[in-house]
């Protein structure tokens, strides 16, 4: 019982966590471009103020909750596998953001941490 709780709190602060982001964000998609083309800035207000990848974090959450809501040990290992893949994604698009983006590597710097304040 104590894990269904867990999981649907997690669950609950994942979809606030990537609506406040997506509603923070004009150019929030699934993929990792840039879109100069619709003048594409540095957001910097919302969640964005406390870590540079909201986005990413809700879904980590996400696949840390779900298993726990279906008590299914299955489930963990696959969320487990995407969650290194979000991570490493995470890593990849900073590192395309710093490049590309005007703007975006003084943000990095004021905003040091990509997921989690004081550890990533």
């Amino acid at each position: 019982m104590e894990s269904l709780i867990a999981g649907l709190v997690l669950y609950l602060i994942s979809v606030i966590l990537i609506m406040w982001a997506m509603v923070k964000n004009p150019f929030f998609e699934a993929s990792a471009h840039i879109q100069a083309d619709r003048g594409q800035e540095v957001v910097k207000t919302g969640p964005y103020n406390f870590i540079r990848h909201p986005g990413y974090l809700s879904g980590i959450l996400w696949h840390v909750a779900v298993p726990l809501i279906i008590g299914s040990s299955l489930a963990l290992l696959f969320s487990l596998s995407v969650i290194i893949l979000l991570l490493i994604r995470t890593y990849l698009e900073d590192c395309l953001l710093k490049e590309e983006l005007e703007g975006y590597y003084p943000y990095s710097q004021q905003v040091k941490y990509r997921l989690l304040p004081g550890l990533w």
